[in-house]
């Protein structure tokens, strides 16, 4: 039921987009339920990307595997859900701990999305290449300010501490 789930609490508002994790994974079923919908497929060094997700998301420190979020319900909801998650992006058999197999994943994961979504619908994008691209394919100006960058390694390490410090105190 997209409709419920992209409908703010309030019920007054209704969200008009989804970025990265979970819905990256159900791309598929929202350009199905939202046919005018576009896809921003962001790409980066495969090598990178690995380097960046065995660090952060993949690590110790991530809820998504650790024994402290198996605690409280919500957190083993969320581990299965993510376990899912990941068996449906990478390719069979693959564990993150496989850097080869993983970034084949990640290449595989590209090239899906590509051969899925209409051209049209789809912007290829590297973040490197800052506002123009991503205002051009979504019809809006170019703001008057630098273009954000917060995926940061160090910063998402630091809160997934924090999610694990307050699993550890609760």
């Amino acid at each position: 039921d997209w409709k419920r789930i992209f409908t703010h609490p309030d019920g007054n508002k209704f969200y008009k987009a989804t970025v990265d994790y979970p819905a990256c994974g159900m791309y598929k079923e929202l350009i199905e339920a939202y046919p005018n919908a576009k896809v921003l497929l962001t790409v980066r060094d495969p090598e990178k990307w690995y380097d960046s997700a065995i660090e952060t998301i993949w690590s110790w420190r991530c809820t998504e595997q650790h024994w402290a979020a198996r605690v409280f319900e919500n957190g083993r909801k969320f581990q299965a859900q993510a376990q899912a998650f990941h068996r449906a992006t990478m390719l069979p058999g693959v564990k993150r701990s496989d850097r080869e197999g993983s970034i084949k994943s990640f290449n595989a994961w590209i090239e899906r999305v590509k051969s899925t979504v209409p051209p049209e619908k789809l912007l290829i994008y590297d973040v490197k290449e800052g506002w123009e691209p991503l205002c051009k394919f979504l019809n809006k100006p170019i703001p008057d300010e630098e273009f954000p960058y917060i995926n940061d390694k160090e910063q998402i390490k630091n809160e997934l501490n924090k999610i694990l410090l307050i699993c550890y105190i609760a």
